[in-house]
């Protein structure tokens, strides 16, 4: 009930011109969509929902003059378990959107604006656990951006600028502990990178300097 009311609400929002409901079939006789075209021009106009060839509901949202509009709800075909939430405006992509696994739990949490990335990113292993984190500017990845395990150990971080690596980037082992550094200057692997073991001892070399200086 609650979403043929939203349905219905979604209708008169748009105070549709006359418009003809129309159904589509697979070739197998089952459902694959059903909705609304404009009289005037053939555009599809209100809500629509596709169908999987089982049956089962694939995605519902609406339309304005032939554009998605409005939030779309797409559903997982294994267990009918919502699978994603998106926000359109006149076939534009907008705000918030959530991915999640047929568990139920999130699997990619991220925004758009004006069609692209732009915000914060988030994306989870099935058990919750995040996998990955970091920011959009217009599309781009910029600023600090960590990669985790499955076991929610930090297995890389690095800063971007414009979408390219650029400036300092860490690995790790699968136990967490560093095992290399260095830079990247427009996604170009500089000269400085080393191993772990080689910057502790680069470290200890540069320690005991300062210990003779002082002597």
């Amino acid at each position: 009930m609650i979403k043929r009311a939203l349905i219905i609400s979604i209708f008169f929002v748009y105070n549709l011109a006359p418009c003809q409901f129309k159904t589509m079939y697979y070739a197998t006789g089952q459902v694959k969509s059903e909705g609304s075209f404009s009289a005037k021009d053939s555009l599809r106009q209100g809500p629509w929902r596709f169908y999987y060839i089982n049956g089962k509901l694939n995605s519902e949202g609406a339309y304005y003059n032939g554009k998605m509009h409005s939030e779309w709800r797409y559903y997982h075909e294994s267990n009918g378990k919502l699978q994603k939430i998106e926000v359109w405006k006149e076939g534009i992509q907008h705000g918030e959107q959530k991915e999640f696994y047929p568990n139920e739990k999130p699997e990619k949490i991220f925004n758009f604006k004006n069609g692209v990335y732009h915000g914060l990113h988030f994306a989870f292993f099935e058990d919750g656990s995040i996998k990955k984190k970091g920011y959009y500017l217009n599309g781009l990845p910029e600023g600090t951006w960590q990669i985790f395990s499955a076991k929610n150990i930090l297995q890389e971080e690095g800063y971007y600028t414009q979408g390219l690596k650029n400036g300092w980037f860490k690995l790790y082992d699968s136990d967490g502990k560093l095992a290399s550094q260095g830079t990247y200057i427009d996604d170009a692997k500089q000269n400085d990178w080393m191993l772990a073991d080689d910057l502790t001892k680069t470290r200890k070399g540069k320690k005991n300097k300062k210990i003779k200086d002082k002597n």
